[in-house]
């Protein structure tokens, strides 16, 4: 709980370390500040001073002394309060392309507050991000939703009232349940990435290690060839419009 100045010594990707007097403690990436970081270096510098909170003490023994962990964003503001009073649905702002997933852009619009714009939010019939934006780059966006007790922001770059394709006869969405039949794009480990063509196309699911009905231990890059045609039922699809699928039987 106590609060110290202190100065920058060293930079790791996890995370800045800080003398605060003789000692040394980690200011972890998600602590530095609200809103996600990747490299401390986007937000401090070797020999800079800063300030900071002791959020932990760790004794591990006698030989290797205790360790501290600091916090630089504890002593910010919440970029979440008083939300409402900076932005409101129906409004357009410009944000910053932070990251690109296969299902949409993660957008900061303000300093700590970031929102997704899902791909079927997204102009344009795409099948990823990147044929669109670039990490870094500047969008005008329309807010969907603000939910700031969820911290949930949903973003737009359609006109508002457009239809998701204007000159097309509107198509089935994914439901939960639905069967699908798709192309393995992918395979990792963890799972089979899918690229799905029917009933929708362009959409890419996941099928868990644990739903292609294999053996633990199976190679699942030699059990799913890429390119090879897969039938598959969804199993969920989460808020941020992940789709996770199964190979197995009802």
């Amino acid at each position: 709980g106590d609060e110290r100045e202190g100065t920058v010594v060293r930079l790791q990707p996890f995370g800045a370390f800080v003398d605060i007097g003789g000692l040394d403690g980690l200011v972890h990436v998600s602590e530095l500040r609200h809103g996600r970081v990747t490299d401390p270096a986007q937000v401090v510098s070797v020999g800079q001073r800063i300030r900071v909170k002791i959020i932990g003490i760790e004794n591990r023994g006698a030989e290797k002394g205790e360790r501290i962990s600091l916090s630089a964003k504890a002593l910010d503001a919440d970029p979440w309060r008083g939300v409402r009073e900076q932005l409101a649905v129906g409004a357009t702002v410009q944000g910053r392309v932070l990251r690109l997933m296969n299902y949409g852009v993660f957008v900061e619009v303000l300093p700590g507050i970031e929102g997704l714009l899902h791909l079927s939010e997204m102009s344009g019939r795409l099948r990823h991000p990147r044929e669109a934006v670039s990490e870094g780059s500047t969008v005008e966006v329309r807010i969907l939703e603000l939910d700031p007790e969820r911290r949930r922001l949903s973003l737009s770059t359609r006109p508002e009232g457009a239809s998701e394709e204007p000159d097309a006869t509107p198509g089935p969405r994914l439901q939960e349940g639905m069967a699908v039949t798709g192309t393995v794009s992918s395979v990792k480990p963890y799972g089979v990435f899918v690229r799905i063509q029917e009933p929708v196309s362009g959409v890419d699911g996941l099928v868990p290690a644990e739903e292609t009905g294999k053996p633990r231990g199976t190679d699942l890059a030699g059990a799913f060839p890429s390119g090879s045609t897969l039938q598959a039922a969804v199993l969920r699809i989460d808020d941020k419009g992940r789709v996770r699928l199964t190979l197995r039987s009802p």
